[in-house]
């Protein structure tokens, strides 16, 4: 994967994370339902970040 891909990838992933967040919170109404998504949603970012890093291929020699 290369810089490229990686930084598309981890926009994506934040927009998806704060459109997502957005979305509940409207249809909700409740601060707790969207305390608990981004919780998880922070969570589930850090070990995608994580599994991206490890698995990205070093520079090219």
């Amino acid at each position: 994967m290369s810089n490229r891909d990686y930084a598309i990838v981890m926009v994506l992933a934040a927009v998806m994370f704060l459109v997502g967040y957005t979305v509940l919170e409207a249809l909700t109404k409740e601060s707790s339902s969207s305390s608990a998504y981004g919780t998880i949603m922070v969570i589930v970012f850090a070990l995608y970040v994580t599994y991206l890093g490890r698995n990205r291929k070093g520079p090219k020699q």
